[in-house]
Order: structure tokens, then C-alpha cells, then sequence
């Protein structure tokens, strides 16, 4: 009919186009759009997930066409930007394909020229420069296959034909198997079973039966995405571990050895490792990987994010070739698909009015949002629809003309659904608007959110700054450098992340005998040092190659020798992380091997002859013999003291570690070795003087224990037995932060599944970031939540995690996927504290202004507020909110519900700083300024307390009760090493047996009170003061520390200690 009217056929057509462009396309979530055309009702689904592209045409098409291999051909030639064009007879099939594939490579976008249908007139395109994907009628084929450089996918025939002047790389292997494995396990499974079966129910009617086919065509293209993602996961998982957002740094060469790695001697390994990383060679030049690098250097938080996350346990710390496939799991997985990325059956369906104004667009989208404000308003309970309306809602106000009220609505998305909250769209709306609108805008809401993003913006159109990714970086600066450019340069240069205290040190090595206010290393010194590093790198990598050298994944050859004799023959020395090795000349594998463990003592000797030269020796003494042999002694001339010095530092790290139950100071101490290694050969040409200055500065363990401060004296019962581990949130930091908060969730069956969500433990840090433990294993997960500010206290509500922060904002964290999810605004001053009722339907969050918000934890609902005075502390107790408000300086307690004041006690005008009620109902105080802590029975709170305990500490920072103790974390107090050793009767040495001047170090004791006895215990647990503490069922206690220890100790809860039993650690 529409062909016998023109007029007909015009109309139809126009308004068929004007329904797709003005059409809302709506969020993820429980939302779809629908319009009719005539008889015709068009339904636009919600996105699988935030981030991804609607969906609307069937993704198994190419599949139809296409054998796998061919699929996994044509994959690699987009996301490896070729010169792709696409022909077939059936023009609409053409479109389908292209699209399909743009769909598979997400989240890679494709930016290049991308033209679906070339007329006939327009052939000669198929030769321009550059990258591009077209598509042309089947019979053009012949035509443009003349054309060099293409390659040319045709659908009708299932083929593909590339240029032989192309030297295209493939899939790796592995990938491509797993691909093609998980496929058949499930999409072909799935496409064999007839829509209508016996053992389901018939479709009573042919619109049912368009339904059943919808549906089953939607759970294969769930299916689809999912597989494609998990590919695209697979391949580039490792990206993040080579990622440096601090730096804007994405270290390229290290990426590809790790995809690449080296050629083995098994010739089919061999050319899997090299098509592999001819693969990966190719992909990291292209403009999809370099956006996709983009996002992850400014830690975008997407589905691939979530679905890395998922399938990645342990975050990123393990090398990929140790980590089975993602796609692998997903095969031999019995458990439900995806449950993370499937859509909710029951979708809500909004239907758009079908007499419109084609010219009118204005009151079109003006009807539109009064509608979906009234659905609204009836729709307050159901979270995921809300969010639907309110991220359309706002979209239309905006497109209306009311920017600053749909600004404002889209901002209320972070307390509906955070991860649907259109960052990049409000940032182009602020960017159209100019400076005063700007200001209007932040005068008018003042929305953490909004502040922040107008600030970015503003910031960057300042500065004309732009976001330049660096790939690589292997320059040595030509000038001479200051501390600042020092910094920048070593961290970029590839020598493993270095904290900035160790920069600092390095720096100081460097520039002996200048002036520390103007110091700069010189760039003929840096260069020096450079090389040195560089060529230990070359000689260790070497070593590896040699037969029978087997080492730990996890071990590196930190330096090694030149030729030398040893007792046990000729041959090289050398180390690692955990032992000294020897491997004799000639023969295969180690002929001496001793862990550090398992050393009695280093000693530097000199032996005396008549008849040759001196001789300068490094003896090592084993615990045990090893081949007959008690002591190992290598004659190393020259480089005597240097080996002495380097092996003497790993020993005494490895000592510290296993007494401070610190792993991590085991790569500490490696750093350590690598840097005096290359400062002492840089600088000892010039001046040996200086070389061994610099060493000293960098010789960290060995200058603990040779200034008598470790305090690990075998004959004396310390801590330690109750000490089980120590942790650093700041692992990789370029600073130390503190410790704000810590919150340790239990793990849990998941409903549904066979697998256990394991427990974990959350450190809130000093710059806002929240960094998650795997509380099994004490692996730091990869992924962080970012608050704008400092995150100072954390609960578990639920299924989730609430960060409070002195942004304003209380952050809530899915604890499964670590993911904020939403944002709950409403306070105006910093967020301090937070308690739950007994029953748990109640959230309270306190802000340092003193004003309490009540929170419905079923749907994170505001419920009620009230204001004291400066609230810092609250708990629930007995009916009854406790507060430490009035500036610290009185416990009051309030109803729950209205706020109306119960108790109010203070003491002497003193200053607390933290309380806790404990369970013999009895209220526990501690001071701020005073080495205190005060009981009263809170049924009589006169103003004498029951009793006073007196701490060693300055000021009691933080509170918690485990069974009959109460643990108290004080502020840290200066102590000097001479003190140390006046306990040991031994008087404070250097290197050269002379006595040292004392060293001033911080130190925090956690006290430890019997609450029957009212006993204390100390124990000097952490270089700074203890900022927060949680416990593990009741089984351990967790303490975290300011910045200048900046990590987390996990203590026995219930073990016995003796009284005045101490372990320190510094640093």
C-alpha cells in the first residue's frame, strides 16, 4: 500500500525517522520504550548493562554466515583497525554484520570512517587512506578486491579475503580455543532447542509467539555479549597491572613481554608466544586501544571493570599465564550465567503518545516528562525504576530548556543507582554553559558531585590541559633534574613503583654535598645510575637462561657476579628475594643454595699471606651444612664490602619481615638492594667517599639493626605471639595515607551457586580511596571506590558497604563487585560517624556540625534529622543514640526517632575523643589529651567515674571491645633508640663500634584492659598514631595507623600475653 501512494510513503517514512531520533533510548535497568507506527509497536529495551549500547537486532546473525574461525578472523581484523569493507546482495544484512561486530569488540569503539552502504558512484572511497569499515553490493565485489590493502568479508558466501600484502596477526591460540569452546557449549546449545517443544508451553496466539521468539532471541544476545566480553577480558586483563593513573604512565613494553614472554625451547610454545605478541604489538598502536587505555588510566569503573573483577579473584597481582581463562570458567561453570550482567525478566514498559507535532519537539518532550513524573511519584519503593525515570527526566528537562533543574535531577541518580549516573553527558551540558551559568549552577546546588565535576572542567580549560597518555618513557632527562622531575623520571622509567620516602632517599644518594634546599641531580649522574640499573637487569635476565635454574614464579634474580672462587669451585654468586645461590662453572643448576632463613651470619673477612696477595672474602655461615660445607666463602676482591653490603640488607629485611609478620617488606628490602647497587657503581668511579654515604642512606634494614631499633631481642618475650600478619593499604601509593577507617565483612554461600563470597576487609584512606583485602588471603584487590575526600568511617548495611566521607557523602559499595552503586547526599558537613539500630532497619550518620540523619536501610530512604552540637562519635545502645558532641567535651544521649536529649554527662571540661558501651553496661571514655580512659555504669553517670586507668599513651584515639577486653588504640609518643638499648644493656653502636647519638622515633601502643581485673597490657604495635579498629568475629582485632606507618596489623583476640610484652615497628 505504501508503494501506491507516494504521499503515503513519504509521510511513514518521515515519521518512522522521527521516532528514532527523538525516541529516549532508556538507561540499564528495569525501564524499555516503546512507540507504535500505524499497527506496528517498536520496543527499545534497557542496556544489559550501565555503559553498553542498546540492543535491538538479533547478534547471532553473523554466526549464520560465518563459521567460527571466520567470526574470530573478521573480529581480529576490526579491533586490529584493517581496511575492512563488507559486501553482500542484501543491503540490510550489510548494516546488520558491521554493527554486530562493532558490538562484539566492546568496550572498544570504533572511531574510524564507518560507512554501511557505498553507492555505486562512490566505489573509488574503498582506496582512501587510513582505516575504515564500509560495506557495497555483492556484485561491486570483483571491483574493489583490486584495490590494495583490503580486506573484503563477503556475507553471502561466508568468506574472507585478505590482501596478500597484509601481514595480519591472529587470536592468540589459547584465547581463540576457549572462544571457540564456551560458544559451543552454550550459544549452539541453545540455538538447537525449538522455540516450541512439548515440554513447553504452546503460544496461544501469533502475538504470543512473536513474544517467544523476542525472548529467546534476547537470551542469546545476553549470551552473545557476555562471551564476546569475556574474550575481551581475556586478552586484556593485564593491562591494569601495567597501568600508572598517578603518572598517566601505561608501561608498553612491559605489557607485551608479559603477552609475549620470550621463546622457549619447545618450538610450538615458541610460536604461540610470537603470534601472540605480534597480536598484542599490533592492537596497542590502534586508536580503539589507546581510548580503551584512556579510561583505564583514569580507573573508569564499567562493565568490563565489573566483569574483570568477577572472574579475577585476587585482583591483578599474579601473572596471566597463572590465571585460568575467564571463558574457561564460564564453560566448565555449572552455575547461572552471568548473574551480574543478566536483565531482570520483569520490565516496566512506557508507551510514547502516538499524536505528536513533527515541529513541535518542545511540547512533545514537555508532554513526555509530565507523564514520567507522575509514574514517578507512584514508584518511590522500586530503586532501579526510579533511577529509569529520573535519568529520563532529567535528559528532558535539559532538552527543554530547563538545564539547571535537569542537571539537578540527573544528579539525584547517585542516590538511586550511582552506576547509571551519566558523568560524560553532564559534563558536555556544563561545558555549554558559560562562566556566570556556571556559578549559578553552584550557587544554586550545592551538590559534591556537581562541585567536583564543574571544578574538573574548569581546571582543565584553565590549564588547557589534556589527557595524554605516555606509552613509553625510557629518556634520560639532559638537563640537571630537582626533586620534583627526580620523581616524575623514576617513576616513568620502569623501575617498579618507588614510594616517595625511597625517591627521597635515592635523591639524597645522589646529590651528596649539595645544598639540600637547591640539590639536582645531574644528568651525567642519573644516566650513570641508569645504566648501572639497567645492566644488573640484562646480567639477572641472563642467568635464568642457564639449564637446571628453577625459581619461584614469584622470585627474581635481584644481582649476580662475574667469575669468581669460592670454596666450592668457580663460578658466579648471586641472590634473590629469598636465598644466595652459587652456580658452579660448567655445571647445571645450583652447586650451593641457602635461604636467608636458614643463614647464621654474614661476616667480611681478610685473610693474610707471605706468599700472594691479600685476599677479601665473604663468608656466610649456614645453620646447617651443604655439601659437607658449614661456611660459604667467596673471594670477591674489589667488590667485597659492596656484597657484604647488598646480602647483609636482604637478610635483615627477611628477618624483619618474619618477625613483624610484614611479607611485603621482603620486596621492600629487594628495592633497597637494587638501588644501593646502582648508586654505590654510579658514584664509587668519582668518589668512593660519597658511594658509601649513599649506600648508608639507602641501607634501611641494616641501619635498624645496627642502631640497635628493632627491638628483636631473642631473650625477651615480645608481642609478637600475639601479632598474626601486617598488610599495607598504601602498597603502590606514591604516598603513605592514613588509615581512616576499617570494617571487616564476613564471607557467605551465594544464593543460587556453589561459590562462597569470601570476607573481606575495607581501609578507608586518607585520600579517599576505599582499598579492599581479600580477608582469606590478605591479596589487595585491584579495584578501588574513589570519594572526593578523606572516607572516615565505614559499616556494613546488608549486602553493602556505606563509606562515609568528608566529602558529605555517604558512599554505598556493593560488597560482591566493590562497585558504588549509589550516593547518599544530604548532609553539610563532613560525615564522621555511623551506627545501626539493634534491628537493623535503621541506619544513623553523624557530620561534625552535629547534624543526625536517619536512613530506612531497606531503601536507603531518608527518614528523619535532627541537630546537636559538633557530633565527632555515635552508638546505639539500650533504645538510646549515644553522641560524643559539644566539642568533644560531653556524652549525651537522645531518642532515637526525634532527637530529644535523655542524658547528658561531662567530665572536668576534658576533651574525649572516643567512647564505647560495654557489654556489663558501662560507659568507657577516653581522652584526647590524657593518657586516660574513665568507667562509669551509664544508669548513674555521676560526675566521679567507678574508675581510672592510666595508659602509657598521650591520648586514647579509638575504642573496641572484644569478649572480656577492651581494646584502646593511643596516639603515637617519641621514644629514642638509646632507650632500646638501655633494656638490653647494651650500649648504641655504629658500623665502626663507636657509640651513635640516639635516634628519635614515633611510637603507638595498643593497651589492652581486662574488663574483670582491670588489668593493662601494652603492646608498641605501629609507628604512628592508631587511627581506627574493627574485629573479625570476634576472633581478631585490626588496627590502622596514621601516615607515617600507613599499615593495618591483625592481632590475636584471645591469646594470652604477658604483661609489658612490646613489638615495634617503625617504619
Amino acid at each position: 500500500m505504501l508503494y501506491e501512494d507516494m504521499e503515503d510513503f513519504t509521510m511513514t517514512l518521515q515519521t518512522y525517522a522521527f521516532r528514532l531520533a527523538t525516541t529516549p533510548v532508556p538507561p540499564s535497568g528495569t525501564l524499555a520504550v516503546a512507540f507504535h507506527l500505524d499497527d506496528i509497536t517498536v520496543t527499545l529495551s534497557p542496556a544489559l548493562t550501565p555503559g553498553r549500547p542498546v540492543v535491538d537486532f538479533p547478534l547471532s546473525l553473523p554466526f549464520n554466515f560465518f563459521s567460527i574461525d571466520k567470526i574470530l578472523e573478521i573480529f581480529t581484523c576490526v579491533i586490529t583497525q584493517q581496511r575492512v569493507v563488507f559486501a553482500s546482495c542484501n543491503y540490510a544484512l550489510i548494516t546488520l554484520v558491521m554493527e554486530s561486530f562493532l558490538y562484539y569488540m566492546l568496550p572498544f569503539k570504533w572511531y574510524g570512517t564507518y560507512v554501511p552502504i557505498l553507492t555505486t558512484n562512490m566505489l573509488d572511497f574503498v582506496g582512501a587512506p587510513g582505516y575504515f569499515l564500509m560495506g557495497v553490493n555483492g556484485r561491486h565485489k570483483e571491483t574493489i578486491s583490486e584495490t590494495e590493502g583490503l580486506v573484503v568479508v563477503d556475507i553471502d558466501e561466508g568468506t574472507v579475503e585478505i590482501c596478500q600484502s597484509l601481514d595480519l596477526p591472529s587470536l592468540p591460540d589459547e584465547v581463540a580455543q576457549d572462544f571457540k569452546t564456551t560458544y559451543t557449549n552454550i550459544i549452539k546449545n541453545q540455538n538447537q532447542q525449538p522455540v516450541i517443544s512439548p515440554d513447553k508451553p504452546s503460544p496461544l496466539s501469533y502475538e504470543d509467539f512473536k513474544k517467544t521468539i523476542a525472548k529467546n532471541e534476547n537470551e542469546v544476545n545476553q549470551k552473545i555479549q557476555n562471551i564476546f566480553l569475556d574474550l575481551m577480558v581475556d586478552l586484556f586483563r593485564d593491562v591494569s597491572q601495567f597501568c600508572h593513573p598517578n603518572e598517566n604512565l601505561f608501561k608498553k613494553s612491559k605489557f607485551l613481554e608479559c603477552k609475549g614472554e620470550k621463546p622457549t625451547r619447545d618450538a610450538s610454545q615458541a610460536s604461540q608466544f610470537s603470534q601472540a605478541s605480534g597480536f598484542f604489538t599490533t592492537v596497542c598502536e590502534t586508536d580503539l586501544f589507546k581510548k580503551f587505555l584512556n579510561d583505564r588510566l583514569k580507573e573508569k569503573k564499567d562493565y568490563w571493570t565489573e566483569r574483570h573483577q568477577l572472574t579475577d579473584v585476587h585482583g591483578v597481582r599474579n601473572p596471566s599465564k597463572n590465571k585460568s581463562s575467564s571463558l574457561q570458567k564460564l564453560s566448565s561453570s555449572n552455575a547461572p550465567l552471568y548473574p551480574l550482567l543478566s536483565r531482570s525478566p520483569c520490565l516496566e514498559e512506557y508507551t510514547l503518545p502516538s499524536q505528536f507535532d513533527h515541529k513541535d519537539l518542545t511540547s512533545f518532550y514537555q508532554f513526555i516528562k509530565e507523564e514520567l513524573e507522575g509514574r514517578l511519584a507512584v514508584c518511590a519503593n522500586r530503586t532501579s525504576l526510579s533511577a529509569s525515570y529520573y535519568y529520563l527526566i532529567g535528559l528532558l528537562r535539559v532538552a527543554i530548556g530547563l538545564t539547571h533543574e535537569g542537571l539537578a535531577t540527573l544528579n539525584q541518580l547517585t542516590a538511586h543507582d550511582n552506576r547509571i549516573y551519566p558523568k560524560e553527558i553532564i559534563e558536555k551540558i556544563i561545558r555549554l554553559l558559560n562562566k556566570d551559568e556556571r556559578n549559578k549552577l553552584k550557587n544554586k546546588y550545592q551538590s559534591k558531585q556537581l562541585q567536583a565535576i564543574i571544578a574538573n572542567i574548569e581546571k582543565t580549560s584553565d590549564s588547557g590541559h589534556h589527557h595524554h597518555v605516555i606509552m613509553e618513557f625510557d629518556e634520560i632527562p639532559q638537563n640537571d633534574v630537582d626533586i620534583i622531575h627526580f620523581q616524575q623520571c623514576i617513576r616513568r622509567l620502569q623501575l617498579g613503583l618507588i614510594d616517595i620516602d625511597t625517591i627521597e632517599s635515592l635523591f639524597a644518594s645522589l646529590t651528596i654535598g649539595q645544598n639540600h634546599l637547591h640539590a639536582k641531580v645531574q644528568s651525567q649522574t642519573f644516566s650513570d645510575f641508569y645504566d648501572c640499573w639497567k645492566d644488573n637487569e640484562i646480567k639477572c635476565e641472563e642467568i635464568r637462561e642457564i639449564p637446571g635454574i628453577e625459581l619461584d614464579p614469584n622470585e627474581d634474580i635481584l644481582k649476580v657476579s662475574s667469575s669468581i672462587t669460592t670454596n666450592f669451585g668457580v663460578g658466579q654468586l648471586g641472590f634473590t628475594q629469598r636465598s644466595v645461590f652459587f652456580i658452579k662453572q660448567g655445571c647445571s643448576g645450583f652447586e650451593y643454595k641457602v635461604k636467608f632463613t636458614e643463614i647464621e651470619d654474614i661476616q667480611k673477612m681478610s685473610y693474610f699471606s707471605v706468599l700472594s696477595r691479600n685476599s677479601d672474602t665473604l663468608n656466610i655461615t649456614n645453620k646447617g651444612e651443604i655439601n659437607g660445607k658449614k661456611i660459604f666463602i667467596a673471594y670477591l676482591s674489589t667488590d667485597r664490602n659492596l656484597w657484604y653490603m647488598l646480602i647483609d640488607e636482604m637478610w635483615k629485611g627477611k628477618q624483619w619481615a618474619d618477625k613483624t609478620r610484614e611479607p611485603g617488606v621482603v620486596q621492600q628490602a629487594a628495592q633497597n638492594v637494587l638501588l644501593l647497587d646502582a648508586v654505590v657503581r654510579s658514584l664509587q668511579d668519582n668518589c668512593g667517599q660519597k658511594a658509601q654515604e649513599g649506600a648508608n642512606m639507602l641501607a634501611y634494614f641494616r641501619n635498624i639493626f645496627d642502631n640497635g631499633i628493632h627491638g628483636l631481642n631473642k631473650n625477651k618475650n615480645f608481642g609478637s605471639q600475639k601479632l598474626v600478619h601486617r598488610i599495607n593499604p598504601n602498597e603502590k601509593e606514591p604516598e603513605k595515607q592514613t588509615i581512616e577507617s576499617l570494617l571487616y565483612t564476613s564471607g557467605y554461600a551465594c544464593d543460587g551457586s556453589d561459590e562462597t563470597e569470601m570476607p573481606k576487609l575495607w581501609c578507608g584512606m586518607g585520600r579517599g580511596k576505599v582499598r579492599v583485602f581479600d580477608a582469606s588471603s590478605w591479596k589487595l584487590f585491584d579495584s578501588t571506590v574513589n570519594a572526593i575526600d578523606r572516607v572516615l568511617c565505614l559499616m556494613k548495611v546488608g549486602q553493602n558497604v556505606w563509606a562515609g566521607s568528608r566529602d558529605h557523602i555517604i558512599y554505598v559499595i556493593d560488597i560482591k563487585t566493590r562497585q558504588c552503586n549509589q550516593k547518599l547526599e544530604g548532609h553539610t558537613d563532613m560525615v564522621c560517624d555511623m551506627t545501626m539500630s539493634t534491628d537493623g532497619k535503621i541506619a544513623y550518620s553523624a557530620s561534625l556540625s552535629g547534624e543526625i540523619i536517619v536512613w530506612n536501610t531497606t531503601n536507603f530512604s531518608k527518614v528523619n534529622n535532627f541537630i546537636l552540637k559538633t557530633v565527632s562519635a555515635i552508638c546505639c545502645h539500650d533504645g538510646l543514640l549515644w553522641c560524643c558532641a559539644n566539642n568533644k567535651r560531653t556524652i549525651v544521649a537522645v531518642n532515637q526517632c526525634n532527637g530529644g536529649l535523655m542524658v547528658s554527662h561531662s567530665y572536668n571540661n576534658r576533651e574525649f575523643d572516643c567512647f564505647l558501651i560495654s557489654s556489663t553496661n558501662e560507659l568507657w571514655v577516653g581522652f584526647k589529651h590524657i593518657g586516660e580512659v574513665c568507667i562509669w555504669n551509664i544508669n548513674n553517670l555521676n560526675k566521679v567515674p567507678l574508675r581510672t586507668i592510666k595508659v602509657t599513651s598521650r591520648g586514647i584515639n579509638c575504642m573496641i571491645q572484644v569478649g572480656n577486653r577492651i581494646w584502646a588504640g593511643g596516639k603515637s609518643s617519641t621514644v629514642s633508640s638509646s632507650r632500646l638499648q638501655e633494656t638490653e644493656k647494651q650500649p648504641l653502636k655504629d658500623k665502626d663500634n663507636t657509640t651513635s647519638s640516639t635516634v628519635a622515633l614515633s611510637v603507638a601502643k595498643l593497651h589492652i584492659i581486662e574488663t574483670r581485673e582491670y588489668t593493662v597490657k601494652d603492646i608498641e604495635a605501629h609507628g604512628d598514631s592508631i587511627r581506627c579498629m574493627c574485629t573479625a568475629e570476634n576472633r581478631y582485632v585490626l588496627t590502622g595507623a596514621g601516615s607515617r606507618d600507613g599499615r593495618v596489623a591483625i592481632w590475636r583476640a584471645n591469646d594470652t600475653i604477658q604483661e609489658g610484652a612490646t613489638i615495634i615497628n617503625y617504619f
